[in-house]
């Protein structure tokens, strides 16, 4: 009974409140779940919730007690406190990390988010949810934390145990061997010419080294570092680090490396030249970083898709942005049409009346084509980094919202000095500023502002390139500041935003330009920072 009429009744919810459909399409779902609030003993499950738990959804009878038996009871008071946030205060979004027990006995981690549906006084009276299964996630983040973890134990162990071995002088060789074949870190050991850079074959390897490149210690004895190529078709890289050690004594980068057998692993080099016997030696540690890069490159993937979210929450503000732009070009365009037939009308229309009106709509029509460019561009993001001007993208940006600020009679002022030369993602940077503007919109919207201002300053400080985007709206609450770069927190009534904005921002500032973005309450609003390296030794145009 209780599956039935809820099911039912979410259903018809679907077609009568669209903010449901846009909260189940904000998540890429694994179950659903329906709770009534006011008969807590009545609750319905997707049958993605119950499969992704390993249990069949047909023989899932009472759904409110077992999922209370699944829960573990550790995270139990998580959900409640939780719970009860939401339900008291609608702007507290729900979302729960949460573990669950499979039914073959296993965790599954899933990542809870709810609404609470409301009748017409606002009190809560049903919860939807929706899960995503984030397991395999978390156990890769668990399994590199006790990894690392490992690792540190181990290495603070070899040590102390140098250390004492050091000091006692005895069985050295034999314990240097057992303590060298314990690194977990690859250890390579080889010569170096002096002169040429060129690498001697391997005088010794531990057994890391094996384990990582798959081969016996033998096989390796008769290879030198030219063999392992740092990329693909650039052996010539592998002389360029040796040179680098022989200048510097030490060398440590981050490098995609490939072995003679065609395996490839992304890895943490350190290398350390030492002179021993009157003999050039390079000892180079070699840690596996493949899995973190992995990681890496999904939380990029991730990141990547959070920024078409917010081009494409952009794209309405765009449209009314173009809307503004073009009801001056229309209206000249109709008043020039409406004097030609005026003209005609009188007999009055000649050659030379034409080409002048003429000239004068190819113009207007040629300001809106450059118009429908600038837009279209915006959405077009870039491919790899380029030089440019940042003084000149704070123009084009201000091209965009300029009729739209106008028309919410918003005074828009910039100020600028010199080139900006940066190397990074224009449209991307343009974004941003277009996301920093948009706030501040909606603030004075909000807040009921009059004599609003927007200012924007671009400048040079020492090596650096410093926009300061400020405002007279009011300013954002001390308790809110802390979670503004969050992803998707958004303090905005439904429907008017996800909270993609900042964090996008904030991801392409300093996770793709190499910048930062912060910002302080001001005594009239809130004042947003972008700073980005200069590249000094470019000019623009040459």
């Amino acid at each position: 009974m209780s599956e039935y009429y809820l099911k039912k009744e979410l259903y018809e919810l679907f077609s009568k409140d669209p903010k449901i459909l846009d909260f189940i399409e904000e998540g890429s779902l694994d179950g659903m779940w329906y709770w009534d609030l006011e008969h807590p003993e009545h609750g319905w499950m997707s049958q993605n919730f119950w499969k992704t738990f390993g249990y069949d959804p047909k023989k899932m009878k009472d759904p409110i007690p077992t999922w209370q038996d699944m829960i573990f009871k550790e995270d139990y008071d998580l959900v409640f406190e939780g719970t009860q946030k939401h339900l008291q205060d609608p702007k507290i979004p729900y979302s729960q990390l949460i573990r669950y027990k499979h039914r073959n006995g296993s965790t599954v981690w899933i990542r809870c988010r709810g609404i609470a549906i409301r009748d017409e006084s606002g009190k809560p009276i049903r919860l939807l949810g929706a899960h995503n299964d984030v397991t395999d996630l978390m156990n890769t983040q668990i399994e590199l934390e006790n990894s690392y973890q490992k690792v540190e134990k181990l290495n603070k162990e070899l040590e102390i145990k140098l250390k004492k071995e050091t000091e006692k002088h005895s069985h050295y060789k034999a314990d240097y061997e057992t303590l060298f074949d314990a690194v977990p870190e690859a250890i390579f050991i080889h010569h170096i010419d002096p002169l040429s850079a060129v690498p001697s074959c391997f005088l010794d390897v531990n057994r890391s080294a094996c384990v990582m490149t798959g081969m016996t210690k033998e096989k390796l004895l008769t290879l030198t570092p030219l063999d392992f190529r740092v990329e693909k078709n650039k052996e010539e890289n592998v002389l360029e680090i040796a040179k680098e050690i022989l200048k510097e004594g030490f060398s440590e980068e981050e490098e995609r490396i490939i072995f003679p057998d065609g395996k490839e692993l992304y890895i943490l080099r350190s290398s350390v030249l030492r002179k021993e016997r009157g003999e050039f030696i390079v000892y180079t540690t070699i840690k596996d970083i493949t899995n973190q890069k992995l990681l890496e490159k999904k939380q990029r993937e991730k990141e990547a898709i959070i920024v078409q979210q917010s081009r494409y929450a952009a794209l309405g503000e765009m449209m009314g942005n173009i809307a503004h732009q073009w009801r001056q070009p229309l209206n000249t365009i109709s008043l020039l049409w409406n004097k030609l037939l005026l003209h005609y009308e009188n007999g009055s229309l000649d050659q030379k009346i034409m080409e002048k009106s003429a000239k004068k709509i190819e113009r207007v029509t040629t300001e809106m084509s450059e118009t429908i460019d600038s837009f279209r561009n915006f959405f077009i993001p870039n491919e790899e980094k380029k030089l440019f001007d940042l003084n000149d993208t704070v123009g084009k940006t201000f091209s965009i919202v300029k009729e739209s600020l106008k028309g919410n009679k918003i005074e828009f002022i910039v100020k600028t000095n010199g080139e900006l030369p940066v190397l990074g993602y224009e449209n991307e940077f343009s974004q941003v500023l277009l996301s920093l503007i948009k706030n501040s919109k909606d603030a004075f919207l909000e807040n009921k502002i009059s004599s609003a201002f927007i200012e924007v300053i671009a400048k040079k400080e020492k090596n650096r390139a410093v926009i300061t985007v400020s405002d007279n709206g009011g300013g954002i609450p001390e308790e809110v500041l802390k979670k503004i770069y969050d992803p998707y927190f958004t303090t905005k009534e439904e429907g008017k935003g996800i909270g993609e904005g900042l964090y996008m921002s904030k991801t392409i500032i300093e996770g793709s330009m190499g910048g930062k973005l912060y910002e302080k309450n001001t005594n009239r609003g809130v004042c947003f920072t972008i700073e980005l390296p200069i590249q000094e030794k470019v000019r623009l145009g040459e």
